[in-house]
This record gives structure tokens, sequence and C-alpha cells, in this order.
């Protein structure tokens, strides 16, 4: 298994922080009107982004689902897709 790094750690801090103030101080950031499937990529963004929090500040899961879910890998590959998801919808 990949062990965690801080430099790991802060890119995930930094990443999470940086959508989630775009998204709490501008939230028109995606548009106005959001169709379904944007708010539920946008839902998704948001909860990847807690968990781009937890890792951020070093919490480790010692379970193997959990653990897989909180690598810092996954989380990143997650936002992007997510991010991706919801400019070119």
């Amino acid at each position: 298994m990949m062990t965690t790094t801080k430099t790991a750690s802060w890119i995930s801090l930094l990443a999470s922080g940086t959508i989630a103030l775009s998204l709490f101080i501008y939230p028109y950031l995606f548009g106005r009107e959001l169709s379904g499937t944007q708010h539920g990529l946008l839902a998704l963004l948001l909860m990847t982004c807690s968990a781009g929090f937890v890792h951020g500040f070093g919490i480790r899961a010692r379970r193997f689902p959990a653990n897989l879910l909180l690598n810092g890998v996954t989380i990143w590959t997650a936002m992007a897709l997510l991010l991706a998801g919801l400019f070119w919808m």
C-alpha cells in the first residue's frame, strides 16, 4: 500500500480548500441553473472535498475499503474527474 507523506496531505488539503472556498465564495461558478446531473456531480464533488480534508488533516483508515477510498491518489483523481464533468456538461 502506498504510504502517505506530508506533501500528499498538503496537496489534498490545498486542493479541497480551493474547491470548497471557490464554491462558497462564488456559488454561481458553474452557472445559475444546474441540471439534475450537474447537481449530482456537485454533491459528489463536495463529498470528495470532505474526503480530501480528512486525508489532508492526516486521519488514516486501517481497514481496506476505507483505506482505499481515503487514499490521496483516489481523492485527487475523483476531484479532477468531477470538476471536468461539471465544466464540460
